[in-house]
């Protein structure tokens, strides 16, 4: 049942984790200006171009009390209907999802809200659902009362999953020969949710329709969905047909790829595809193979690093470099190489004592059997 409590205990598997990475980055696109910043400059964009230089520097707190100007200053203004938008993202990122879909709700309700805003919101609502299913706990803010986490249970989760799927059908339907962009970041989250289901032909289904409808010049459509496939054939135990996939990614990849600022492909994204082809390699018994992949996913990870400026995209470039390190340790202690396993094993710790891979990194040296 839902449940109130204070503190969080549940982690997501690492292939899980790997899986949602197909919807990670949708959700917190920041332009690099407002979309309209075309327009005559009134005070009210002035307000929201302030909004978006305080949140690019990392100051949420302040671009949030920006956002909630415009909303308080210009409430029917289109600049309040993209604060809205973007306060829901803030909500997001603080595990704040009640919050964040009563934003999307009022983004689509909103007399002045541009309809792009309004098409985003309307699939933010359903993927925020999967992120429900995913975290299974989240912060829930009430007026007059001490915030609270809300827990789910299993049933309760599988739940939001349907709620997702519902949602994000119905705005597939909606957008049918309207806005194709639309269409296909629905089944994108559609593929998802699939996998999720144990559903993995279904899956693989959908990100096929996706490549062969509105793929074929569309870059970042092209890299999630065969990301998808590749995880879909992995699902079947076709690990063979998947490396390939995973491969296009790889082959593909470039680094800020944005479509129409709906679809976002993160810069740890050629990372986990070489790593899910060392869990291809592996599966393959072709550990040579896998133990190769895992050190030209750090390598690649540590060229992108010096790329990247947001902290969270490097951040979560830093835990992929310390996984593909982890397989690294665990590959070369399996043929023998045990000094070397030590090394790599003792020096991730080092190098990555803040993140949980240099636990599992001193775990795995701490095993009998060196």
């Amino acid at each position: 049942m839902m449940g109130v409590t204070s503190s969080h205990n549940s982690t997501l598997t690492s292939q899980v984790a790997l899986r949602v990475a197909i919807i990670v980055g949708w959700l917190f696109v920041i332009p690099s200006t407002s979309e309209a910043d075309c327009q005559p400059i009134s005070l009210s964009r002035l307000i929201l171009q302030q909004a978006y230089t305080t949140l690019r520097s990392g100051n949420n707190a302040m671009a949030r009390l920006l956002f909630e100007s415009v909303i308080e200053l210009f409430p029917e203004s289109p600049e309040a209907a993209e604060s809205l938008f973007r306060l829901a993202h803030l909500d997001i990122r603080e595990r704040y999802f009640d919050d964040a879909q009563q934003r999307f709700e009022q983004v689509i309700k909103h007399p002045s809200a541009h309809p792009d805003f309004v098409a985003r919101a309307k699939l933010q609502l359903g993927f925020v659902d999967i992120m429900k299913f995913f975290t299974r706990r989240w912060w829930r803010r009430e007026a007059g009362r001490e915030e609270q986490m809300i827990e789910l249970s299993g049933r309760e989760a599988w739940q939001h999953l349907e709620k997702a799927k519902s949602t994000l059908e119905a705005v597939a339907s909606e957008y049918a020969n309207k806005n194709n962009t639309v269409v296909a970041v629905a089944k994108l989250g559609i593929g998802e949710i699939y996998l999720l289901q144990k559903q993995p032909r279904l899956a693989e289904r959908i990100y096929w329709e996706i490549v062969r409808k509105w793929g074929v010049k569309e870059l970042p459509l092209l890299l999630l969905a065969h990301y998808g496939i590749g995880v879909a054939k992995v699902a079947q135990s076709d690990e063979e047909n998947a490396i390939g996939h995973f491969q296009w990614v790889v082959q593909n990849f470039s680094i800020g790829g944005v479509l129409e600022n709906m679809v976002f492909v993160p810069p740890d994204f050629k990372v986990k595809a070489r790593l899910w082809k060392v869990n291809c390699w592996v599966a393959n018994g072709q550990k040579d193979h896998a133990l190769l992949e895992a050190q030209i996913a750090e390598q690649e990870g540590r060229e992108l690093l010096m790329k990247v400026t947001l902290e969270n995209h490097r951040q979560s470039l830093r835990r992929w470099i310390a996984k593909a390190r982890l397989w690294q340790g665990a590959l070369l202690r399996e043929i023998g190489r045990n000094q070397e396993a030590e090394k790599i094993l003792l020096d991730t710790v080092a190098e990555f004592g803040d993140l949980p891979e240099s636990d599992k990194s001193l775990l795995l040296w701490s095993l009998e059997g060196w």
